[in-house]
């Protein structure tokens, strides 16, 4: 286990109930629980008043009016300042691996998932980045995003979690462990930085490459392009966290939010060919997204990081129906987007250092169907040039 700032409680839960916390989070006798205490101040947006905060049929008639077009959501903005704790998972290179490698992948998840996302749950390494990445010589730390996973959630989900307050925070961490300065919990140095993200996680490497080009090496994203389908985003069909599971999310705030459809959930974020034991799975388990995500991400991710030049590829599921072609739809058409994504937002990657790779048979939550391990290895093979 990591000393320092690794909370008691944590190594007490791996300890009481170390198989099931194991098969759940994706650990292996590599990985560790381990917590940073970042402190960060971030310009966040003034929500717009025409909603009640503590009404959620209001929050759920906000979202898709937004959605709609037919609401500004943001009227101002304001300084949130705060120290804040964000967990995660952090996983060495296996023992037997030939390649050893100064680099750390950074595993940043979407909305209403966590960091036990990239461990493939409970169903094996064949949807495990950590178990692929760590015998590739990669160290890699799978994070909680901010009001998500083993994080406090007793954060405003309004004026607080938001995409810009997360960026500062992401940016401190990263910066902590390049310097590797006292709030660095990994006790290590690493000067090669690559951030993984997956759909909302893939989003917050726009503003955070556009304001610190420097501060990463690489970037992989998944499950996002350019390019997003508004329409699939209305079918969320949102509720809130407190009320679907009630036992799960106490009393929490109306602002946090999970999907309340199963079936819809499943054909939104799986097509194809994937084990159906997954998305039953994944509701049931499913995290929380804030009224304050929705809300105000329009414009800290729509800015190109035109000044970013290094490396940088994209994945995408074909059948992706909110980033990329709608389920049935020529493999060309996704690929298309995926192309265009370069031009329309890392302007100053040159083209061959800019890939992209769209599997077939395969929907939004791309690290949970079949083609996982073809996913890994191309995502691989593209470092493999550059670390």
């Amino acid at each position: 286990m990591l000393a320092g700032n690794t909370h008691p409680w944590l190594l007490a839960l791996t300890a009481v109930i170390p198989t099931v916390y194991a098969s759940r989070r994706g650990l292996t006798s590599e990985c560790s629980p381990v917590s940073f205490d970042i402190v960060a101040t971030a310009e966040n947006a003034i929500l717009s008043p025409s909603y009640d905060p503590s009404n959620e049929t209001s929050i759920i008639n906000f979202i898709n009016a937004m959605a709609r077009g037919e609401v500004n959501p943001v009227v101002g903005f304001q300084n949130i300042s705060g120290s804040f704790v964000i967990n995660g998972i952090y996983c060495k290179p296996t023992k037997k691996v030939k390649k050893k490698r100064n680099a750390l992948q950074i595993l940043v998840h979407g909305i209403t998932y966590n960091s036990s996302m990239w461990g493939g749950y409970h169903f094996g390494d064949r949807y495990n980045w950590h178990a692929y990445a760590n015998g590739e010589g990669y160290h890699t730390l799978a994070i909680d995003r901010l009001g998500h996973g083993l994080n406090s959630k007793a954060l405003d989900p309004h004026n607080v979690i938001q995409p810009m307050l997360q960026v500062e925070i992401y940016k401190e961490l990263i910066q902590s462990i390049r310097s590797n300065t006292a709030a660095n919990s990994l006790r290590k140095r690493f000067s090669n930085i690559i951030w993984v993200g997956h759909s909302y996680g893939s989003q917050i490497a726009l503003p955070l490459a556009r304001l610190c080009p420097n501060l990463t090496s690489a970037l992989i994203l998944t499950g996002w392009s350019s390019t997003t389908n508004l329409s699939e985003v209305q079918k969320f069909n949102l509720a809130s966290a407190s009320t679907l599971y009630p036992s799960r999310f106490p009393g929490l705030d109306k602002g946090y939010l999970a999907m309340a459809d199963e079936a819809l959930r499943a054909k939104m974020f799986y097509y194809g060919a994937y084990d159906p034991a997954i998305p039953a799975f994944d509701f049931a388990n499913q995290d929380i997204v804030t009224i304050g995500e929705f809300a105000a991400n329009a414009g800290p991710f729509g800015i190109p990081p035109a000044a970013y030049n290094k490396p940088v590829m994209v994945i995408t599921g074909v059948e992706d129906g909110v980033f990329c072609a709608q389920p049935g739809a020529a493999a060309r058409e996704c690929e298309e987007l995926l192309e265009k994504t370069r031009t329309d937002m890392f302007p100053g990657v040159p083209g061959r250092k800019y890939e992209y790779f769209a599997p077939r048979n395969t929907g939004h939550d791309l690290t949970l169907h079949y083609s996982a391990r073809e996913t890994f290895r191309r995502a691989h093979g593209f470092l493999d040039k550059y670390f």
